[in-house]
């Protein structure tokens, strides 16, 4: 379907092209927004007068001034022709003068094209069908006062019409004339720069917040201080990307004739979500207090939840398996091993079914162990009993077994305590000194 804002843009081109001999001033604000001063502190023109209603008709007409040459007559009065193939659209939804534009102490009856984004008034739009999905926006305000920036601000985000910075820039230097265009780069160069200082303070606060992860000692310093490490080394190199890289590959993927070609034009899940965003927005504007109250109400029963919680890192864990490590005395041989029936006392245990064991482990693996060392994990599906109970039981069975050292543990848990202390058991003492032999006596 046409798009009045797209074909308004056409003549407002020829406006500022023209705007010397027009007699009216072209201004552009600070946030990018550009300023058409048709008879405000300027003389203006008859044909100025034209091109504007043109412009309040969506670009959708051809609007023709008469001036007869005898005004003594009767009815010799000037008249103004107006034909066009869009009379709805044309008229009730772009030149109908429905948007009241109220800013601070700036007033002013809003009409033309922008209506047809904001839906202005809405029941119009609904009657006759129609809603443009243009991303800029152009609006014809009866007023004797130019509009700052806060309004032109209001009018955008009533339009939804805000764009990222690098293609902000080259939106407004396309819309500029021809012979006041800057270069790709430059543009590129001025948004880039814009956003630089934003982007590395942005970081350096996330860096900052990650610092007290290195100073955690125990299983928290040694689970999250690593994480810690990890993403600030990837947000680092984020940043130095986005601030070198990306720069240029905007240069060169933005300032194609393809990509220029598509900076009238913005992408369609953009809208949607601008769509969505701002009338969450304008929602929560008109129901402040019922928000705040809630997030209030939230924010009590989060830190009345935060003292009921655990102090510890890590609860405890039931994996649903059963880790034994069973050591018996050096030297002994790998038959022997296997002949002291470790599976068959688990396996006589009815919460246990199956099992399986690593005795021994290869020359090359990390952790080397001799043939006297075995493994087994035994899966466990509780019934009747706790776990706690299981374990009683699997402990006082194995114990059973002569000159054998047994420990009982979980898949994830003896990780995390080899983790923390060098060995797969909860509690583990280490002892430190120059002569070996005191210390294995000790031991």
């Amino acid at each position: 379907m046409v798009s009045v804002n797209v074909e308004a843009k056409k003549v407002v081109d020829k406006m500022i092209d023209d705007a010397d001999a027009l007699k009216i001033a072209v201004s552009k604000l600070s946030n990018g927004a550009t300023v058409i001063d048709c008879g405000v502190n300027v003389e203006g023109s008859l044909k100025a007068g034209q091109l504007y209603t043109e412009v309040c008709l969506g670009g959708l007409a051809d609007v023709g001034i008469s001036i007869p040459g005898d005004l003594s007559e009767k009815f010799a009065l000037p008249s103004v022709k107006v034909k066009t193939d869009y009379p709805a659209i044309s008229t009730l939804g772009a030149q109908e003068a429905g948007w009241s534009v109220s800013v601070g102490d700036f007033f002013a009856l809003g009409s033309g094209p922008a209506r047809a984004l904001s839906l202005n008034p809405k029941e119009t739009f609904d009657a006759i069908g129609y809603k443009d999905d243009a991303d800029l926006a152009i609006l014809t305000l009866e007023s004797d006062v130019l509009p700052g920036e806060d309004v032109a601000q209001y009018v955008a985000d009533e339009c939804n019409v805000d764009v990222e910075n690098v293609y902000k820039r080259l939106r407004e230097n396309r819309q500029l004339p021809k012979n006041e265009r800057k270069s790709t780069i430059a543009i590129v160069f001025e948004a880039s720069k814009e956003v630089r200082m934003p982007i590395l303070n942005s970081t350096l606060i996330i860096i900052a917040s990650f610092l007290p992860l290195f100073f955690l000692s125990g299983i928290e310093g040694r689970m999250l201080i690593p994480l810690g490490i990890s993403f600030i080394v990837a947000l680092v190199a984020s940043t130095i990307v986005a601030l070198t890289l990306t720069p240029v590959l905007c240069s060169y993927l933005l300032g194609t004739k393809k990509a220029t070609s598509k900076l009238d034009k913005e992408p369609w899940v953009t809208k949607k979500l601008k769509l969505h965003y701002s009338k969450g927005l304008e929602w929560s504007f008109c129901h402040k207090k019922g928000l705040l109250g809630s997030v209030c109400v939230l924010f009590i029963i989060a830190i009345t939840l935060f003292f009921t919680l655990g102090r510890s890192f890590l609860p405890s864990f039931n994996e649903g398996s059963f880790t034994v490590n069973v050591s018996t005395l050096p030297g002994i041989s790998l038959d022997e091993s296997d002949k002291i029936g470790k599976e068959k006392i688990l396996l006589s245990i009815p919460e246990i079914q199956t099992v399986a064991r690593k005795t021994g482990r290869a020359e090359l693996d990390e952790h080397s162990f001799g043939v006297n060392s075995s493994e087994i994990e035994a899966p466990y599906k509780l019934t009747d009993r706790s776990r706690g109970e299981v374990v009683r039981e699997v402990r006082e069975k194995l114990a059973t077994i002569p000159g054998a050292n047994i420990e009982i543990g979980q898949p994830i848990s003896h990780r995390i305590d080899a983790m923390l202390s060098g060995t797969e058991s909860q509690i583990a003492i280490k002892l430190f000194g120059d002569d070996l032999n005191h210390l294995y006596s000790l031991g």
